[in-house]
This record gives C-alpha cells, sequence and structure tokens, in this order.
C-alpha cells in the first residue's frame, strides 16, 4: 500500500512532469501510450493536477472534516482548459469538456452540502482498508460493491462519486482504489492494490463485487476476474474495452463512446463481439461517461440493479 512518503513523493514528481509538459511541450510525441496519456480521463488530462489531489487531503479519507471531494474542482478545470488550449487533448468532446467538467463539479458540490439531495453520498470507512482507497456509499449499504479502477493520470473523486451517486440507492458502496499517474491496473502492483481492495470489501460483508474502469483501468480490469478468480461477479469496462483483451469469464458491459478519438468505438465494438459482450454505444467522445452522463448512468444503474438482484440469495 501507499505511504504518506510515497504520496508526497508522487506530488513532486507529477508537478514536475506538469510543468515539464507545460514548458516543453512534449505532448507531440506519436506513441499510442502518449496518446493515452493525454487525454486518458473523463474529468483531470493533467499529471501535476492528479498529482497534487492524490497526495493531498482531498484524496485521503482521514481528512474529510476539512476538506470536501469537490475541492479539486477549480484546479482540475483549469488544468484541463489549458491542457486544451495547448492542443494536446485531441478527441470529440474536447470542445465541450471544461464547462461540462464546470457544471458536474458544481453540482457535486452542491450535493455534498445537502445531506438531503438524492445525489448526496457519504465517505465510508473500511476496518483494516489502506487509507488511501476512497469509498462512496448511502445509507443502505448491504447489497454489494463496485471497484472503479481509475484511468491515466491517478485517482480523482469526480467519477468516483459519480458512479456511487448512480448505484447508492441499490444498497452498493463505490470503492476507488489509486495506483498514481500510470494506471497500470495490469502489472503486479495494480494486481496487488486491487487484491487489498476487494480483501476489504468483503471482509466488510459486501458479498457481490462489481469491477469496473476507466480507459487504462479498463484495460486493467478486464484482465482481473481470470487472475482473481471467484472475486468479481461481473465487469463495466469504460471507454477502454479493445480486441486483444482476454475473456473475463464473468457478465460484460461494455459502455464507449461512438466518437471515440482515442481507443475508438471500433474496437470496443469488436471486443464485445468477440467477448460475448453487452455494448452500449453512447452519443460521446472518450469522455462519455461524464460528457453523456444521463445515458451513461442510466446503462450502468441497469445493469447494477441485474447482478445484485441475480446474486441475493432465495428468501
Amino acid at each position: 500500500m501507499r505511504s504518506q512518503r510515497a504520496r508526497a513523493l508522487s506530488f513532486v514528481i507529477g508537478l514536475v512532469m506538469c510543468l515539464g509538459l507545460i514548458c516543453l511541450g512534449l505532448a507531440g510525441c506519436k506513441s499510442r501510450a502518449t496518446v493515452k496519456a493525454h487525454a486518458d480521463a473523463s474529468v483531470i488530462a493533467d499529471a501535476g493536477v492528479v498529482a497534487i489531489v492524490d497526495a493531498g487531503a482531498i484524496a485521503d479519507a482521514g481528512a474529510r472534516a476539512e476538506s470536501m471531494l469537490s475541492d479539486e474542482g477549480e484546479l482540475a478545470v483549469e488544468t484541463t482548459r489549458r491542457w486544451i488550449a495547448g492542443g494536446y487533448l485531441k478527441d470529440h468532446d474536447a470542445p465541450m469538456l471544461v464547462e461540462t467538467m464546470r457544471a458536474a463539479y458544481a453540482r457535486m458540490k452542491r450535493e455534498e452540502h445537502d445531506p438531503a439531495s438524492a445525489g448526496h453520498v457519504d465517505v465510508v470507512k473500511l476496518e483494516g482498508a489502506d487509507p488511501s482507497l476512497l469509498v462512496l456509499g448511502g445509507q443502505a449499504r448491504d447489497k454489494g460493491a463496485i471497484i472503479f479502477l481509475h484511468g491515466w493520470g491517478g485517482r480523482w473523486a469526480l467519477p468516483c462519486w459519480q458512479i456511487a451517486r448512480t448505484v447508492k440507492a441499490l444498497g452498493v458502496v463505490t470503492a476507488c482504489p489509486d495506483l498514481g499517474l500510470s494506471a497500470k491496473w495490469w502489472n503486479a502492483e495494480g494486481e496487488s492494490v486491487l487484491r487489498a481492495a476487494a480483501t476489504a470489501l468483503q471482509a466488510a460483508g459486501h458479498r457481490t463485487i462489481i469491477l469496473s474502469g476507466l480507459s487504462n483501468g479498463a484495460s486493467g480490469a478486464a484482465r482481473m476476474p481470470g487472475r482473481i478468480e471467484g472475486t468479481f461477479d461481473s465487469l463495466v469496462l469504460v471507454s477502454g474495452a479493445e480486441p486483444y483483451l482476454p475473456a473475463p469469464g464473468v457478465p460484460t458491459i461494455v459502455l464507449h463512446g461512438r466518437k471515440d478519438l482515442i481507443t475508438g468505438f471500433a474496437s470496443a465494438r469488436t471486443y464485445a463481439k468477440r467477448r460475448s459482450a453487452r455494448l452500449v454505444p453512447l452519443e460521446a467522445g472518450h469522455f462519455a461517461m461524464l460528457v453523456n452522463a444521463d445515458a451513461f448512468e442510466q446503462a450502468l444503474f441497469a445493469f447494477v440493479r441485474e447482478r445484485v438482484q441475480t446474486a441475493a440469495p432465495a428468501p
């Protein structure tokens, strides 16, 4: 698990990366990995922002009394604006992303300050879990959990909150582990972090665990049911399903923007056909989860409800 010292180091490295990218314009690289790195998040497209959020109190459940989840918003929106203005983020959703983010953070802030609102979620503490594991849920929390693996750039609050507010009425908590900037969930460290999160949820009594991931997180998530056998009930892949990924062996839904210029829709369609997964096309690009939030949330809610009901023991 990542220590506070490691998290602080992540902050320094991320800040240096941020300044380097902005000042030197290194985003001109043409490799696929670099292109993904430039636009691989539904919220934040800048390494420095994510490192700051990752290393600070906002990303630490222990500091929630002083900080709100939405505190990352101003910095995230401004840095994304600069990233797009610099031409580093090339996707169909780029022109509308800043305003969409700004509106989403405003809504998030309102709901954080209004416990009676339909979208309000609580920070949940799991006994024995790593302090960096962000867990959100409603009052009823006995039906299961969904683990969300972030994309390149690190773990941030907005997509975690978006999923949590979508599924909380089903009695499902949302757990968002943190792997740092690279989001290489398919390697040994990623698998270890995921195992720890799943173990903490199981120890808390969550019987049904749905694994989800965004972009790089989806690529990692698709591999894990075969490696951590018997742990995950089903799989949700967002903007990251590609044909070469292995068969997960569990019910799978693919949520992907038709106009995605980062991980193209054709790749998601091929994956879904080969792996007998359910494909839900969204009218958006790589950032469909945020840009077409209504359609995304409706599809996610329906799938999670189906899985929770399927896994429920007979009365």
